[in-house]
């Protein structure tokens, strides 16, 4: 009964230091916090701070990498934009030299290639970047890759040419206008500036359609037969005239583009 009693006792002291133990254990702790809750503060705010600022920092590292990024894409971008350009030039300009020969096969022409550097609108004169060095003289006629006719040459310099435009006003050519299907009937065809074209000397009887067809004629000398120049706009007949007069639509200005064909040999 003795021995009971002990071991109850001795229980009891252990629960009621485990209890006081729990009891001081969480004062301990709470007084702890008291005392050290504004350091532990600072500590935290500290590091939010840094925090903060790291991710700024490191915020402004990837804004400025992504920046760098885009500069160097945009750069490849011109690169690669400028490559294509390339390429459709090279194209383009393989395109007309093929059309060119095909023109030159057909016809039996000897030709020559050449850029437009500048146009003068108040001079009906284009300037190409072909001359003496290319074996240019004066005279030779100059045309489209659509076998449409633009002019003669006119001047010519080391390394450049002068082409007067059949529609600068002291100019004028022999032409035929295709009446029907078998028939043609000549005309003089004049210059009259500002890409203005008109026909005189056509002969009273002839019927000239409007829509007629405009060609270089043989006579005269100043181009092969048969070069396209325009069609037929207008026809001014009077019974008091010997000859029909009219205006023609040339059509070179539709066809004029970044290069023509001078014709060397027919």
């Amino acid at each position: 009964m003795k021995k009971r009693a002990q071991i109850f006792f001795i229980i009891l002291i252990f629960v009621i230091f485990l209890s006081v133990s729990r009891f001081f254990s969480h004062y301990l702790v709470n007084q702890f916090h008291q005392i050290f809750s504004p350091i532990e503060k600072q500590f935290y705010e500290a590091g939010q701070r840094s925090k903060t600022f790291f991710s700024q920092f490191f915020g402004v590292f990837h804004i400025s990498k992504i920046k760098k990024e885009n500069e160097l894409l945009k750069q490849e971008n011109i690169f690669l934009l400028q490559k294509l350009n390339e390429l459709r030039e090279v194209k383009k300009e393989n395109d007309f030299l093929k059309s060119a020969l095909a023109f030159a096969k057909e016809k039996n022409f000897n030709i020559l290639s050449a850029q437009i550097v500048s146009y003068r609108a108040n001079q009906d004169v284009i300037l190409i970047d072909k001359g003496k060095e290319d074996n240019l003289i004066k005279g030779m006629p100059v045309v489209t890759v659509n076998n449409v006719v633009v002019g003669k040459i006119k001047e010519v310099f080391d390394n450049f040419s002068e082409v007067v435009l059949i529609t600068n006003n002291n100019f004028s050519f022999d032409v035929k206008i295709q009446l029907n299907d078998t028939e043609q009937t000549v005309a003089l065809a004049k210059g009259e500036g500002n890409k203005n074209l008109t026909f005189d000397l056509a002969p009273k009887e002839k019927e000239i359609p409007i829509e007629s067809l405009v060609f270089t004629s043989v006579l005269g000398g100043s181009f092969p037969p048969g070069l396209l120049v325009g069609k037929i706009t207008q026809v001014q007949k009077n019974d008091a005239q010997a000859f029909q007069k009219g205006v023609i639509k040339p059509y070179f200005p539709d066809f004029l583009q970044e290069r023509v064909i001078i014709i060397t040999k027919f």
